[in-house]
């Protein structure tokens, strides 16, 4: 058995055991001595999380950059082939300076390439960065907004049906999202 299997299973069995040891109450009934039980889509509190969008435009804005700055080194290293190509034909050069060519040509284009992996190797660490700043920031939210309004149990569900989610179902009113959200965006999670 694989080990998703396992913890699917374990998972199961902790939910079956919690939910057997007394009544539920949603997010809005809150019934004196229930569990309260609450339900977040991850994905649409990254959606909406102000700063996420913040944070995606500025890397955004310096891929852009890091690319124009590439581009400019490859029309110039493009002119130089051409340039040398030009010389060529032209019959301006020696065997020997066609060699020098040559072995320029490769240095330029293995420098570009090199370059291109760099600024994708920081790029992909800048990401990763701020998608785990941004998690940190969600589950600090749902935490608050679970201690604030007294959850017992707070579970990750995702309206796209593509993803996988322990949860397979969930009623509406137990779904806490737009407040995590609120609480995320600087209103306090006052949206049940």
């Amino acid at each position: 058995m694989s080990r998703v299997y396992l913890g699917r299973v374990f998972f199961a069995l902790v939910l079956a055991t919690f939910l057997m040891a007394g009544p539920v109450a949603s997010a809005q009934e809150k019934a004196k001595g229930g569990y309260n039980i609450g339900v977040v889509d991850r994905s649409k509190l990254f959606e909406g999380y102000n700063k996420q969008k913040e944070k995606m435009s500025t890397l955004e804005k310096d891929a852009k950059e890091k690319e124009a700055e590439l581009q400019a080194d490859i029309d110039k290293f493009e002119a130089y082939v051409k340039q040398q190509q030009e010389r060529e034909q032209a019959g301006k050069l020696s065997s020997e300076e066609v060699l020098d060519v040559q072995e320029e040509f490769n240095r330029r284009e293995n420098e570009l390439k090199s370059k291109r992996a760099e600024w994708q190797r920081e790029l992909d660490i800048k990401t990763q960065r701020i998608m785990s700043e941004l998690r940190i920031d969600i589950d600090k939210a749902i935490k608050a907004v679970g201690e604030k309004d007294n959850y017992h149990l707070i579970l990750e569900a995702d309206s796209d049906p593509r993803a996988r989610s322990a949860v397979v179902y969930f009623a509406a009113p137990i779904d806490i999202t737009a407040s995590v959200l609120s609480e995320l965006n600087g209103g306090g999670g006052d949206d049940d």
